[in-house]
């Protein structure tokens, strides 16, 4: 059954509507797309939230299990030695493995968290804010630049340590073990990095709207 469209019924400039067997279906405006645009991004967005929390969940992770290793590792070491006067020969190999880990994915996960050791001077020369945040955001773009150079660098060791097959030399593990957290911990750096770059911007944007 269709019924004609009814004359008058529609504001001007409003889709065409047709009633087919007795029910609307009207084309959807452009509200109902944009509603629906910005429940897909939300949920991009919670996709994204929820794969970053899963990374910061893996860094916590190597973070205590690293360095409770390595605690444990150097109370035997320290306690074979002068308590037992022996050496537990290549230990050092493992606690080196162990101290890559832990100081670069700490270093990442002190750059997410932003609470790395700085040294600023601008609160002390500069007043206005607008000053500060560009000066801010040349510093981030700068550290983006050198985490990423040094990523880069940390892929052709690894290169060069697969291609020469280097490893350990009590153990004999391969030097990819320590070479990968670098990698890793520059990677993220790089990321976290970009991100407060991004955060500083906004910043800039909201100062110039007041």
């Amino acid at each position: 059954m269709k019924i004609a469209l009814l004359p008058g019924s529609l504001p001007y400039g409003s889709p065409r509507r047709m009633i087919h067997a007795g029910a609307w279906t009207p084309f959807r405006d452009q509200a109902e797309r944009e509603s629906e645009c910005r429940m897909n991004g939300q949920n991009g967005f919670q996709s994204i939230r929820k794969f970053l929390g899963y990374i910061h969940f893996l860094e916590r992770t190597i973070l205590v299990v690293s360095s409770t290793l390595t605690f444990m590792g150097i109370c035997i070491a320290v306690s074979l030695r002068y308590f037992f006067r022996q050496d537990l020969f290549g230990l050092e190999e493992i606690l080196m493995i162990l101290g890559f880990w832990l100081y670069f994915v700490g270093g990442a996960y002190g750059s997410y968290t932003r609470t790395q050791i700085k040294a600023e001077l601008l609160d002390f020369i500069f007043s206005s804010a607008r000053i500060k945040g560009v000066i801010k955001s040349v510093c981030h773009l700068v550290s983006v630049a050198m985490a990423g150079c040094l990523c880069w660098w940390s892929v052709e060791m690894l290169i060069f340590g697969l291609e020469k097959g280097a490893h350990t030399p009590v153990f004999n593990l391969p030097m990819a073990t320590a070479h990968i957290p670098l990698i890793v911990g520059f990677f993220l750096m790089m990321v976290y990095t970009m991100a407060e770059f991004v955060d500083e911007i906004r910043g800039l944007r909201s100062l110039e709207r007041k």
